[in-house]
């Protein structure tokens, strides 16, 4: 991966800047955060099909082990909230 520009960005830094791990949580918090993951999935789209997105072997290799542990993690999120979407919906 690029080792000049952009290195000084940690996505785990800037999320715990914005959304640390054990709060606080709120509706409007929680919305940015699923806000933030859909305008990072659309600049990953763009980014892996632009000829400098990915360079090497390494690169791919790198991203898609990101993606694949991301990806089990949203399907776990979206069945959290489908669930208490559920619950909400039964209680009234």
């Amino acid at each position: 991966m690029d080792d000049h520009l952009g290195a000084d960005l940690d996505g785990y830094a800037i999320v715990a800047g914005h959304w640390p791990l054990v709060g606080p949580y709120s509706p409007l918090r929680t919305t940015y955060a699923a806000q933030a993951v859909r305008a990072v999935a659309a600049y990953l789209g763009h980014a892996v099909v632009a000829k400098d997105g990915l360079v090497t072997p390494k690169d791919t290799e790198v991203v898609l082990a990101d993606l694949r542990a991301a990806s089990e993690r949203l399907v776990q999120v979206i069945v959290s909230v489908e669930e208490r979407s559920r619950q909400a919906n039964a209680t009234g």
